[in-house]
């Protein structure tokens, strides 16, 4: 039939065999992991094996009602296609809850990289997917419109510390404990959840009101005490990169469902990637895109990278953060280009990046369209950026550059909405800001 030469055109699959089925008229429908789908209407004859092909496309059987014929619910045909790098084949993995693809990840990463490509569908994410020391791996969706992974619902209460916590604790009390998992990662942040996390911290077991550490407490750098009262938060990121190279995030919708209640830096992300890096030295891991991406209702960043190079990320639509859209972080260097952005606390920010493109984006209803910013003053970095022929709109600054920051380009930049005085903002001319315009008719 041409369903099936559609079907099994071109692949090499493994053949699964569903039935007999009970008589009745069928809907034979094929997903292919592009998106494309087929359907026909078939009678198989009484006790008929009917076959599955199981590589590029993934086939679904659905008897529609007929007189005397109950129609059962339709079938759940969401699960992951795989293929690991040098397979001749794709298999298609059913969903049975996010350990299916987290699985799936590692058996890529051991392979030494492959495609995993989620049939369309609605997908919840219980803790997120990561990748760690992977290499090579392409992590894909059906469409933006067609393939949604979205947080579950966050708890209804948040555990609180019942002491302070010092130094090199190994152990902390904590109320309403046992809602803290074994081996989950959590962060706290001070009573009133403003500013930046205080802690973070792996749970190694629980006992009543104790919670034992996977390692002791260490205070970071902007912190003096851990006080009683602190609020414990989950870390959940739709997916984190640790330490990997050339891995990309295509063509998916990541909705956070406005899940959490505070700021996040590196919780309640899309993308949260940090290579192998050393403050202040050139990154060393390189590779990582995410492009085609609906991302958005998140209260951390859409897509965040620390001490990468050769980044890209393009081509998403990403609205609603509550953080930054786009943060290119500590000594990493990459491309920005042709994302629309819409309502996040900035549009793309370069913390401490180097020779980072921001170019043909669109950027609207931020509170700065693009942000420069540093943390460290070592030289090499916070300089050679270039945010280039952007259009800027109804942003309260268009692009704010933080006093110190010098040797960077803005250029041909559009703007529209915003008062030609704080289309940028900057310390003097330390950086070039030719040819830049308001839109016309605007």
């Amino acid at each position: 039939s041409e369903l099936m030469e559609r079907a099994t055109r071109g692949i090499v699959g493994t053949e699964q065999r569903i039935g007999p089925l009970p008589r009745g008229r069928y809907e034979v429908r094929a997903f292919a992991e592009d998106g494309r789908t087929a359907s026909r209407a078939v009678r198989p004859a009484p006790d008929t094996l009917w076959p599955m092909n199981v590589g590029h496309w993934m086939c679904g059987i659905l008897l529609s009602a007929t007189a005397g014929t109950q129609a059962p619910a339709e079938p759940d045909t969401r699960g992951v296609f795989v293929r690991p790098s040098g397979a001749g084949s794709t298999s298609f993995v059913p969903w049975e809850g996010e350990v299916t693809a987290q699985r799936e990840l590692v058996r890529l990463t051991r392979a030494g990289g492959g495609d995993l490509v989620f049939a369309p569908g609605d997908y919840e994410l219980e803790r997120g997917l990561m990748l760690a020391g992977a290499r090579d791996i392409r992590i894909a969706g059906s469409g933006a419109g067609t393939t949604r992974l979205h947080f579950a619902a966050g708890p209804e209460q948040r555990p609180t510390l019942l002491a302070d916590v010092a130094p090199g604790a190994k152990t902390i009390l904590v109320s309403g404990a046992d809602a803290l998992e074994p081996r989950r990662a959590y962060q706290l942040y001070r009573s009133d959840l403003r500013g930046d996390r205080i802690l973070e911290f792996r749970v190694a077991s629980v006992d009543g009101e104790t919670v034992t550490l996977a390692a002791p407490a260490r205070y970071m750098g902007h912190v003096e005490e851990i006080p009683a009262g602190s609020v414990v938060v989950e870390v959940i990121n739709a997916f984190v990169v640790w330490e990997s190279e050339r891995i990309t995030i295509e063509r998916l919708e990541i909705d956070g469902v406005g899940r959490g209640d505070v700021h996040g830096h590196t919780t309640f992300c899309g993308v949260y990637a940090v290579g192998d890096y050393e403050v202040g030295e050139l990154p060393t891991t390189s590779g990582l895109t995410v492009r085609d991406c609906r991302i958005h209702n998140l209260m951390g960043r859409g897509v965040c990278v620390y001490g990468m190079k050769d980044i890209d990320v393009s081509g998403n639509h990403i609205h609603a953060i509550d953080a930054q859209a786009i943060e290119i972080d500590h000594f990493s260097r990459g491309r920005v280009e042709e994302n629309t952005i819409v309502d996040a606390r900035a549009g793309v920010a370069l913390d401490d990046a180097y020779d980072t493109v921001v170019r043909g984006n669109t950027v609207r209803d931020c509170p700065a369209g693009v942000a420069l910013v540093k943390h460290f003053e070592t030289p090499g970095f916070n300089v050679g950026n270039a945010v280039e022929s952007n259009l800027i709109v109804d942003c309260e600054i268009g692009v704010k550059v933080q006093e110190g920051i010098r040797g960077n380009r803005i250029t041909g930049n559009t703007f529209s909405g915003i008062a030609a005085d704080r289309w940028i903002r900057q310390d003097g001319d330390a950086n070039e800001t030719e040819g830049n315009a308001a839109l016309e008719g605007g």
